[in-house]
């Protein structure tokens, strides 16, 4: 528990800053006398009064501080790169996904003899997600090119669905099986 507080750097700096303002307050009964400082194995020998002193302790302490604050500031940049590249890398592959909004033409064979355009025709999409079948009717828009469209919404990759249009129980067209994303469609003679 004791090394969790070494390992502060803000401890350090405190420390560091209290020693300096401790030297400025007390600069008048420290005196000027000299004092000296000798280590003769690494060649350090020091002769300053002791205010000075004061100040040289207190910025090893805050130097100390500042080491301990920035210590494995490239390690940490690191991570933050590793972090953010994996993040990238998650919203790619959930962005896999997401729905799709399209517009889908549906070919009507000319040799079924119905008009596409038909106002007792219902159009209905019935979509296979996670082994649920569900269905909802969809308005066809009639353009100048000849086919029908339909938008469909929220279908997601890997979704696989077909279009039934019809006027009655009997009478009805359906498309082959579709997985998103194809586009067009033909239509056929339910059986």
């Amino acid at each position: 528990m004791f090394e969790d507080y070494l390992n502060k750097d803000y401890i350090y700096l405190l420390f560091g800053f209290c020693i300096i303002i401790l030297g400025l307050i007390f600069s008048k009964k420290l005196g000027t006398k000299p004092v000296s400082l000798k280590v003769e194995k690494i060649g350090f020998d020091l002769i300053a009064d002791r205010l000075t002193l004061f100040f040289l302790l207190g910025f090893v302490f805050v130097g100390v501080g500042v080491f301990f604050k920035f210590k494995g500031y490239e390690t940490r940049l690191a991570s933050l790169e590793n972090d953010l590249t994996s993040r990238e890398t998650v919203e790619k592959q959930l962005s896999i996904l997401k729905d799709y909004e399209f517009d889908m033409v549906l070919d009507f064979d000319t040799s079924l003899n119905i008009s596409p355009q038909d106002k007792d025709l219902k159009y209905t999409i019935y979509k296979t997600v996670g082994g649920n079948i569900d269905h909802e009717a969809i308005t066809p828009i009639f353009g100048p090119f000849g086919g029908t469209l339909v938008h469909l919404k929220h279908v997601k990759a890997g979704d696989k669905f077909r279009i039934i249009v019809g006027k009655s129980r009997t009478e009805q067209w359906e498309s082959e099986e579709i997985e998103v994303p194809k586009t067009r469609i033909k239509l056929s003679k339910v059986k």
